[in-house]
């Protein structure tokens, strides 16, 4: 079984989720007679502005799914299954103002739906020990 690194598969969908909330609140904005905006474009293109931006931003988010879930065997995309969730080792640790963490470390296992090859993703939580 082979371990694949996902290095930006959350924090890339986490940054077009939060470019579509912008876009969203930014056209609430412009759609909200209550709000001065002080805006000097009109407001159908502010608005078909904020919109594009919203939906971009989600098809953003879908292909980077797609990316993150892609075999790396066969390549094809939304391809790997997570099969479960397996709990390797717990370590301690201390940093410079000696505060103590409980680092646990995770492999997910996945499995591909088209060629049956498996691997796995290594993840880590930190906790805080009191």
């Amino acid at each position: 079984m082979v371990q694949t690194k996902n290095f930006w598969s959350d924090s890339l969908k986490s940054t077009f989720i939060f470019v579509a909330f912008c876009a969203g609140v930014c056209t609430y904005g412009f759609l909200n007679p209550d709000i001065d905006m002080n805006v000097e474009m009109p407001k159908w293109a502010a608005t078909t502005i904020s919109i594009g931006v919203f939906i971009l931003s989600i098809v953003g988010a879908i292909w980077v799914h797609g990316y993150c879930t892609r075999c790396p065997h066969c390549r094809k995309k939304y391809a790997m299954v997570k099969q479960n969730k397996q709990k390797v080792d717990t370590d301690f640790e201390q940093n410079a103002q000696n505060e103590t963490y409980k680092v646990t470390t995770f492999h997910t296992h996945r499995k591909c739906k088209y060629c049956n090859e498996e691997d796995y993703i290594e993840s880590k939580k930190k906790d805080k020990v009191r």
